[in-house]
């Protein structure tokens, strides 16, 4: 481009009067139309929960079609066996009885109305509310399975006592011992042998922070001698966690409570025969209403998400729990 045979002038700062040069500048402020804000929707942060692992680890049964209750027996007086007193005596004989065990069918729901607007013009909006109740479903589920008044299992395990002002997890171990003992004791013959441990994640990691110059006596297979168990390094609602020395697998659940006690801050820990903790679920759960024309006035749209369930840990009476002073928010000191 042609100037006249004249060279614009370029500006030059190393020249003493620099300093007295205004530069004009422009950046992203100035263009708010045009620089698009951008939202990370594949990196929405949903709302964390408990979830459902005690639940995940009972023995399963579908949840008949009809009625609002579910009712089985149960052997109570056993018949009688012993050796006859004389030729001719009369044989030993007691009358077989049973009782009638009642679980009633439970109904867990939530709902949210959202603006017809926030459906329409948002970006899965509705997907994601659906998605959290759905996870409350279940964590809803797992906590009443575990803490529900007279039927959950912290109110149907019987307690082994661990009182201590020092907890230490060399102290606990025995406990949980004596409370698989008493599982065994219970249920003898009808066992399945798969026995389970239900703990907080806190009282899990606690455990296995326990540094220790003492083992068990007595192998199990698959533990690797002179340790306490074994941590198999699975995340959150995977599953079996570890195994305990004696080979007892270990479900971590954040459902359990830790508000428990004189001090409201003991957790417990749960034992029992897995087969014996029976859950019932409709095979459909949860399933969800939503309902464009209940909220039309209001331009609304409401979603309910809702399930039938039904559960029993006393078919036989068998659960343990380890309980009491020594279960207070752990320190973890290596102990």
């Amino acid at each position: 481009m042609q100037h006249s045979g004249k060279v614009l002038d370029v500006l030059d700062y190393s020249t003493a009067d620099h300093a007295a040069t205004t530069i004009l500048a422009v950046g992203t402020g100035q263009f708010t139309g045009l620089v698009v804000p951008q939202y990370l929707v594949d990196m929405f942060a949903p709302m964390a929960t408990a979830g459902r692992p005690f639940a995940d680890a009972c023995r399963h049964h579908d949840l008949p079609p009809e009625g609002m209750t579910v009712s089985l027996g149960r052997g109570t007086t056993g018949t009688s066996v012993d050796d006859q007193s004389a030729e001719n005596a009369a044989v030993a004989e007691q009358d077989y009885d049973d009782t009638l065990l009642t679980i009633n069918v439970r109904t867990a729901a939530g709902q949210q109305t959202v603006s017809r607007q926030g459906v329409d013009r948002g970006l899965q909006v509705d997907d994601t509310i659906v998605e959290d109740l759905i996870k409350r479903y279940h964590a809803n589920l797992d906590g009443k399975a575990l803490n529900l008044a007279t039927t959950g299992l912290t109110n149907v395990a019987t307690v082994v006592a661990y009182t201590d002002a020092s907890p230490t997890v060399q102290e606990l171990y025995p406990k949980i011992i004596e409370g698989l003992a008493g599982v065994e004791g219970a249920l003898l013959d009808v066992a399945s042998g798969e026995n389970i441990a239900v703990m907080h994640s806190r009282r899990w990691y606690w455990m296995q922070n326990a540094m220790a110059s003492v083992w068990p006596l007595i192998t199990q297979p698959g533990i690797v001698p002179q340790t306490l168990g074994a941590n198999y390094a699975e995340r959150y609602g995977s599953g079996v966690r570890g195994i305990l020395p004696n080979g007892t697998p270990v479900i971590v659940d954040n459902n359990i409570a830790v508000n428990l006690g004189a001090g409201t801050n003991e957790d417990e820990v749960y034992l029992g025969d897995k087969n014996e903790f029976h859950l019932w679920e409709d095979p459909n759960a949860p399933l969800l209403i939503r309902a464009d024309q209940t909220k039309a006035a209001t331009l609304g749209v409401l979603l309910v998400v809702y399930g039938y369930y039904a559960f029993t840990h006393t078919r036989y009476a068998h659960a343990r729990k380890v309980a009491g002073t020594g279960l207070v928010t752990p320190t973890f000191t290596g102990v």
